[in-house]
């Protein structure tokens, strides 16, 4: 059913709605470039392709010692131990670090749960004695890829050496997060600004 202009009917109607209720912008997360400019989003935010590979020449480098970090895959048995806790931190995090503000909430992370066991994929957070420390989702492919990694740089190489161990994996590929932008409302996104 593509190039029918099913998609564009429904973005361009779920934006009214979003006029009509007064929302200041609305964000997308395609999977290419550009994907949304035709129905005015713009670039907004872009996270570059890396490759991460062997932690021991990292700690050589750094002299980093690992610090007493684990990944934990969330299911639906330990989701509610840290959903709370995972929402404060990156809500917390964006508003720091990117001045970006999202309205995430429980039924987000339930939902993108689903969607990824379907595909092979996880969400993991990262903890230091049971506080949250990082968060990433992963995607299986030929070989699983870290799609969205919001964690201090501090414990990123921590991060993705867990999920490399987590999959069995010599390396693993950060994907770029491209991240569109469109303003729905321009008088609520003003009100916004102080």
């Amino acid at each position: 059913y593509r190039r029918q202009g099913r998609m564009g009917n429904l973005l361009n109607k779920l934006l009214f709605d979003l006029y009509q209720q007064k929302f200041p912008f609305a964000y997308l997360i395609p999977v290419a470039e550009g994907i949304y400019e035709p129905y005015g989003f713009r670039m907004g935010n872009i996270r570059k392709k890396k490759m991460w590979h062997n932690m021991e020449s990292h700690q050589e480098q750094t002299g980093a010692a690992r610090p007493t970090l684990k990944a934990v895959k969330l299911q639906e048995r330990n989701f509610g131990d840290y959903i709370t806790p995972l929402l404060e931190y990156i809500q917390n995090y964006l508003e720091k670090n990117w001045d970006m503000y999202l309205n995430r909430d429980i039924l987000y992370y339930q939902s993108l749960m689903r969607l990824l066991s379907c595909e092979g994929g996880s969400i993991f957070v990262l903890l230091e004695q049971e506080k949250i420390k990082g968060y990433g989702y992963t995607e299986q492919s030929a070989n699983t890829a870290l799609i969205e990694c919001i964690v201090n740089e501090a414990y990123e190489a921590f991060f993705l050496q867990a999920i490399c161990e987590i999959h069995n994996q010599e390396s693993i590929e950060v994907r770029g997060n491209w991240l569109e932008v469109r303003i729905v409302d321009l008088m609520s996104m003003f009100k916004l600004l102080t």
